[in-house]
């Protein structure tokens, strides 16, 4: 038998002793017997992870060759030198790797070791003979506890055998390479039925003797069998059996049966066709006869009509709907109810809902400060999508990959922010790419499951230890959404790039109609009008000359850098700096001008004339920091000199946090700031005076000009270094308005009130050469001109003002979302290490796992050959995934029961023929969701009651074989909606943002992080009575009435939320505002009712009929009638009584109270009603 150790092994037993420190325990007091006390340490404790079957890090120790031959850095038992052996070492637990896990060795069993490996370590065996598993004295086959009577009835591989083995097996003899025991490979027949190293075979079809398998799962030695020990996985004797019973039938693998294409199966022949109304219906029947069962009666009406309502909507039908439902006995009455409930836009919604939890929509952007983002537009277009019936496979394309078609429609990219949905970090010190990582991460986990059912996530570390995928194939999925062009640390300031503007309907309307409206008169502003051209330069001629005349150039009498770069005045009148460029500096310049003072100074930072593409800053990366602007001004008459105070004007351009405003704060820890080598553009600041002179100076007794001397000291002393000017330029004027400058007419602010100027972003425009100038900035110059003194335009001006002033009003409140785009220039996906960000192996194409079929040459290797792949016909999972989760809908569990996971882990189909009939039936039927479903709520399968004898519950308590309905809590949201609904207070308006119903105060800051986004500031009005699917969602603090019963944090996707049953829940709907509220106002809306109903009709019977018939759809029983007479019989004087009581509980909740009504009689009616919106059948669909 091959005893060699890989060198992996030896390397980190070496470790242990390298790091390990001091000696060991006292050496046993006499020679160990090798056989009696030395090997059964060895079996107990070593040999199951380092035996013959399973070698953790492929280290063997059950024989002295193996030991000996240890690893790269040595043997593991150095014989005659226990404090040099790497074996001591890790038993002594000294370092990091403490062997064995996860329970040390007893003292006295580690000084057993050490002693035999200082006397020798003698094997004292014949032939040296490897022990492992197999025992002292030699035996091929270790005795079983097991005898397999025969092979019984036929197991099929992937019904039967498949699940054991995943559950038990695979983890160390499945897909992934780097962990498999022994070269053994359980998932794949030829590997299972292949030659070991040691000769033998695990899998001999018919042989059980023959069949290692079954010898170690069914040894007598805990020491032989398998799983060992240690591994926390022990087979029940049903499945030794079902495994004995697969060798003897032969052993015949299969291919997983989700990765096989569905092919369209026959239904087969029943023995009771007159139950059936369709094929699903045979599928169904044909397996409950099988298993000698019936299906249940069909429901009763009133009971169909709920559920119906329930399933669809997710909202209770009204009475009145009920009943017009119970009069209509025409033969199709019920589909027609079906047809009304799937055309109604609650459909879409309550379909949205389901489609939100995979997509993880939340209305924050998780993470440490969870703050609010924008997406509710993407919602909007879910639940339009649904209610017009968009094909599934349009569906998917356009949310994967619509900005990827040609031409995408406004609606087609907004649908591409299903994959934008994710957890977007912007914590500070965090590292983007790791980040950006992540949600590449997520897109591919998101996708594997939504479409795939299928757990790709287990690959990104290593290989799949269960399923047929490999970390490179992981990869390789993952570069398909590895070249969106976003940051991967965002979301500061609402919604992350890229990102689209999206109108919502009515936006869209108006915006439409002003643009239609503006297109004749925007033609003529930019129409080729030679006149226009003409008169157009003459103006601009005249304005240069104007602003000419404003600004006297300054011509420098001295210069000065303190930290002592090199200046140099220019023939242009600018300054260039040149030598090594300093940490800081500071700028003086002195000039004189003929002003006799000074209202404005200019400064211009210029590139450098020799190497334009240089940046405008002597920075690496071409940017400056002004840290303050200081000038002093001595009248050249001999006046007094005194400090100008300075305002900031107008910068052209500012680096985001760096204003001009802060040049001029005296605060030296902040700055102008500009530049930047990708915008190498020259930049223009202009200061104002803040006083037309400084009070010496205006103080001084009027005279003649004879000019002013200017010390102009500009410090750059920022604590981001190296960020000085390059060249520069000042200019000065004696009018502080041209700091307004600009070319409309218009007021300008005190203290300079009535001075007429103009707009000063376009004085900026004027002034720069036709070269210098982008299409953009002639066109504001062109639209500027004409609007202002083209005369035949003026006629046009006040109608095209106000339309220009209403679109922009109606911009500015368009919300945004997030989108998928494209980078210009793809970046490369490489495998990373145990999935760290910055540990790239080898460079990946964007590609499927080789398990599944390939992408078609015809499609593109992006995301839009993806989501058609996905949508092919030919693909194996996606139709049955999408199939099934409709299944679940109706039925509570898929015919998968594990939605998220068709995998080997995943459970095996209840009825895989039905699934298989359904996938390619709504491929049939082009993916049509609502006849899918409309289908299968036409069934006699679906119609069936919900009432369950004993012995069925015993028999199928999960109902898997479909002999009764199903019968499960309601979901979160059609909890509250129905109390909504039922008392009137439902606000049923379509899309729009998210809203901030009632919570606990204080919950955000006590949970969350501290910020401006711990505030919860709650709505009001009739946003506090709208659907769930519209409540606000932070992901850090979902709302708590919905997290109670199973909603998720919407943190990663979700395709089946859990079902629990707790007192929780019972608190929320007993003391939740929103159910104590719901239950006051269905008790008005009952009163009410009642005092105008006819004495006849009146009365506590009557308003228990009601109560009951709009909460539950059916009259009471005379069991409850007795019950909740009694109940509001003991109300009504205990509230008389107490009116404080009856006070507090009917002031709960913002919906004004009715004052008409007396309030004992309304505090008790109000908790007879939460009575009833407590009951089980009140929250439970049946």
């Amino acid at each position: 038998m091959d005893t060699r150790v890989s060198r992996v092994a030896g390397a980190m037993l070496m470790g242990l002793v390298l790091l390990a420190g001091g000696g060991g325990l006292a050496k046993a007091a006499t020679l160990p017997d090798f056989e009696s006390e030395v090997l059964p340490v060895l079996k107990s404790r070593c040999f199951a992870c380092h035996g013959p079957l399973r070698q953790r890090g492929n280290l063997r120790l059950d024989s002295r060759p193996a030991m000996l031959i240890g690893g790269g850095r040595g043997a593991a038992i150095v014989p005659g030198d226990a404090e040099s052996s790497l074996l001591v070492a890790a038993i002594r637990r000294e370092d990091e790797l403490e062997m064995p896990p996860p329970r040390a060795l007893e003292e006295a069993e580690r000084a057993l070791l050490e002693a035999w490996i200082d006397a020798g370590a003698e094997w004292p065996l014949a032939d040296e003979e490897e022990v492992g598993g197999v025992g002292v004295a030699a035996r091929e086959v270790p005795p079983v506890a097991h005898d397999i009577a025969g092979p019984g009835e036929p197991l099929s591989f992937n019904r039967d055998v498949r699940p054991i083995l995943s559950d038990h097996c695979y983890e160390c003899h499945g897909p992934d390479a780097a962990v498999r025991q022994v070269g053994l490979r359980l998932d794949q027949g030829e590997s299972a039925l292949g030659v070991l190293s040691s000769g033998r075979r695990a899998l001999v079809p018919g042989s059980l003797d023959e069949s290692q398998l079954f010898q170690r799962i069914a040894a007598v030695d805990p020491l032989d069998r398998m799983p060992p020990p240690h591994a926390d996985s022990t087979l029940s004797d049903r499945e030794i059996e079902t495994l004995g019973r697969f060798i003897l039938q032969g052993a015949e693998f299969e291919d997983h049966w989700a990765y096989r294409p569905p092919r369209r199966p026959d239904p087969s022949p029943v023995a009771d066709p007159d139950w059936v109304r369709g094929d699903l219906d045979r599928f169904v029947l044909a397996r409950l006869e099988s298993e000698g069962l019936a299906p249940a009666p069909e429901a009763a009406r009133r009971t169909l009509a709920r559920r119906l309502s329930l399933d669809l909507t997710g909202l209770p039908p009204t009475p009145g709907e009920v009943e017009a439902f119970l009069a209509d006995t025409s033969p199709d009455a019920y589909e027609r109810l079906v047809d009304r409930l799937l055309a109604s836009e609650r459909y879409g919604e309550h379909m949205a809902r389901f489609w939100l939890d995979a997509a993880r929509y939340a209305d924050t952007n998780g993470y440490h400060r969870d703050l609010e983002r924008s997406m509710w537009r993407w919602r909007d277009w879910v639940i339009d999508a649904f209610n017009r019936n968009q094909p599934f496979d349009e569906f998917t394309v356009d949310q994967l990959a619509g900005d990827l078609l040609a031409d995408p429609s406004p609606e087609q990219l907004l649908a591409t922010g299903f994959h934008r949905n994710h957890m977007i970090n912007n914590e500070g010190g965090a590292i983007p790419e790791e980040y950006r990582v992540q949600y590449v991460f997520d897109r591919t986990d998101t996708t594997a499951t939504v479409w795939m059912g299928l757990t790709a996530g287990c690959a990104k570390c290593h290989d799949h230890k269960f399923d047929p995928i490999s970390q490179r194939e992981y990869y390789q999925l993952a570069a398909f959404f590895n070249t969106v062009d976003e940051a991967g640390l965002d979301g500061n300031q609402g919604n992350a790039e890229p990102k689209i503007q999206a109108p919502d309907p009515g936006q869209r309307a108006l915006l439409r109609e002003i643009r239609e409206e503006l297109a004749p008169l925007d033609a003529l502003l930019d129409d080729a009008n030679g006149e226009a051209v003409t008169t157009q330069a003459a103006w601009q001629q005249e304005w240069d000359r104007r602003l000419g005349e404003r600004w006297r150039p300054l011509v420098p009498v001295s210069l000065e850098s303190t930290a002592g770069a090199r200046m140099t005045v220019l023939d242009d009148g600018s300054i260039e700096v040149s030598g090594e460029n300093p940490v800081t500096d500071v700028y003086v310049i002195e000039a004189e001008t003929d002003l006799d003072h000074v209202g404005a100074l200019r400064l211009e930072a210029l590139r450098d004339r020799s190497d334009p593409s240089l940046g405008i800053g002597r920075a690496e990366d071409g940017s400056f920091v002004l840290t303050e602007v200081e000038v002093e001004v001595t009248p050249l008459d001999g006046g007094p000199s005194g400090a100008l105070n300075l305002a900031a004007g107008y910068a052209d351009y500012a680096t985001p946090s760096m204003g001009l405003e802060l040049a001029v704060d005296s605060d030296p820890e902040t700055g102008w700031g500009a530049g930047y080598m990708t915008r190498p553009t020259a930049r223009t600041a202009v200061f104002r005076a803040a006083r037309a002179r400084t009070p010496e100076v205006a103080e001084a007794a009027p005279g003649p000009a004879f000019g002013v001397r200017l010390r102009i000291v500009l410090r750059q002393e920022s604590t981001y270094q190296y960020k000085t000017m390059r060249r520069f330029r000042l200019s000065v004027s004696d009018a502080p308005e041209v700091a307004f400058q600009v070319l409309e007419p218009k007021q300008l602010p005190p203290p300079y009130g009535g001075l007429v100027t103009a707009y000063r972003d376009v004085e900026y425009l004027v002034g720069l050469p036709e070269d210098q100038r982008t299409g953009e900035q002639a066109t504001t110059i062109r639209h500027r001109f004409r609007r202002g003194y083209w005369s035949p335009w003026l006629v046009h001006e006040t109608r095209y003002a106000a339309l220009s002033e209403r679109l922009r009003e109606i911009e500015a409140a368009v919300p945004t979302t997030m989108v998928m785009r494209e980078m210009d220039d793809p970046r490369p996906t490489f495998v990373l290490r145990r999935g760290e960000y910055d540990q790239q192996l080898d460079e990946v194409d964007a590609a499927v796992p080789a398990v599944l079929p390939p992408i078609p040459e015809d499609l593109p290797k992006n995301r839009l050959g993806l989501a058609r792949w996905l949508v092919s016909g030919d693909h194996p999972l996606t139709a049955r995934v999408t199939a099934n989760r409709i299944w679940r809908k109706f039925f509570a569990r898929g015919l998968v029961a594990t939605a998220g996971d068709f995998g080997a882990q995943g459970a095996w189909p209840s009825h895989p023929e039905l699934l298989d009939w359904l996938a390619t039936e709504l491929v049939r039927q082009e993916w049509d969701l609502k006849a899918l479903q409309k289908m299968v709520v036409l069934s006699s399968t679906y119609r069936q009651s919900s009432r369950v004898s004993a012995e069925l519950i015993e028999l199928d308590p999960e109902n898997r074989l479909l002999a009764r309905a199903s019968r499960f809590r309601l979901d979160a949201e059609v909890i509250r909606d129905g109390a909504l609904a039922v008392s009137g207070l439902l606000v049923e308006r379509l899309g729009g943002p998210s809203v901030k119903p009632y919570q606990p105060p204080g919950l955000w800051r006590e949970i969350g992080y501290e910020s401006s986004a711990s505030v919860f500031e709650q709505d009001h009005g009739e946003a506090l009575y709208r659907r769930s699917l519209y409540t606000f969602w932070k992901r850090t603090v979902p709302p708590p009435n919905m997290l109670v019963f199973d909603a998720p944090n919407r943190e990663t996707c979700v395709v089946e939320r859990s079902r629990s049953n707790t007192p929780l829940q019972a608190l929320v709907l007993m003391n939740d505002p929103q159910f104590v509220e719901a239950a006051r106002v269905l008790a008005e809306d009952l009163l009410a009712e009642n005092a105008a109903a006819a004495p006849a009709d009146a009365g506590d019977a009557s308003l228990i009929d009601g109560l009951f018939r709009r909460v539950l759809a059916r009259p009471a029983t005379a069991v409850e009638q007795e019950a909740m007479f009694d109940l509001v019989a003991d109300l009504r004087p205990r509230y008389e009584r107490d009116p404080a009581a009856a006070e507090a509980l009917l002031n709960v909740g913002e919906w004004p109270v009715d004052e008409s009504l007396p309030g004992a009689e309304l505090a008790a009616w109000s908790v007879a009603a939460s009575a009833v919106l407590n009951l089980d059948e009140a929250v439970t669909r049946r």
